[in-house]
């Protein structure tokens, strides 16, 4: 699951220079930020995949846009989430607490 969404960001991702070095290890505050943007991509992509048009201000958008959107309402560019995207895909400590953090933000607490 996890998977195919980096790789779908990964492979949409646009040369737009970032705020922040791609190659920087995320800040703590970013992988929780991190880790909400992905529970918030993958509800956008269930909804794409259920026939549900994503919707941004109440305008139907293409499921690439709203999930730029979403990462973008994050804090992020898409570049760095891409960054993040794959220090966390090559880094399994990082990938286990990112789950964790998935997982509480998912059920709340």
């Amino acid at each position: 699951m996890q998977g195919a969404v980096l790789a779908g960001l990964v492979a949409a991702a646009m040369t737009v220079t970032p705020s922040i070095p791609a190659d920087k290890p995320p800040s703590a505050g970013e992988l929780q930020r991190y880790a909400a943007a992905l529970v918030d991509v993958v509800r956008a992509e269930r909804t794409a995949q259920n026939g549900g048009a994503a919707a941004i201000a109440g305008q139907a958008v293409s499921p690439n846009a709203a999930l730029v959107e979403v990462i973008k309402r994050h804090g992020f560019s898409r570049n760095r989430f891409n960054a993040i995207s794959t220090i966390v895909e090559h880094d399994r400590a990082l990938r286990r607490d990112v789950r964790t953090m998935a997982m509480r933000d998912r059920i709340g607490f």
